[in-house]
């Protein structure tokens, strides 16, 4: 049993500077969709409690797709649902 050899690669291009690659990195969501989104970063304190709540429930039943930020939108809008219909 012998090691395969490996295959050499060709480094004749130039690398790219770090300005570049940075520059042309993209990440999972365009900052255009972002932009087009109609939703705002909220900063709010929750206490403890909620927060292992909120982690179990991420951790047990809630669905892959579904962030914690989800979980919190959806909750907070049932909240305020239940309390203007009143």
């Amino acid at each position: 049993m012998g090691f395969k050899s490996m295959q050499k690669k060709d480094y004749s291009e130039s690398p790219k500077t770090a300005d570049d690659f940075v520059s042309s990195a993209t990440g999972e969501t365009a900052l255009s969709e972002i932009k087009k989104s109609k939703k705002k970063l909220v900063t709010v304190y929750l206490s403890l409690e909620i927060i292992d709540r909120l982690n179990l429930f991420v951790e047990t039943e809630a669905k892959r797709s579904e962030s914690k930020s989800v979980i919190v939108e959806k909750a907070l809008e049932m909240f305020l649902e239940s309390r203007l219909s009143k």
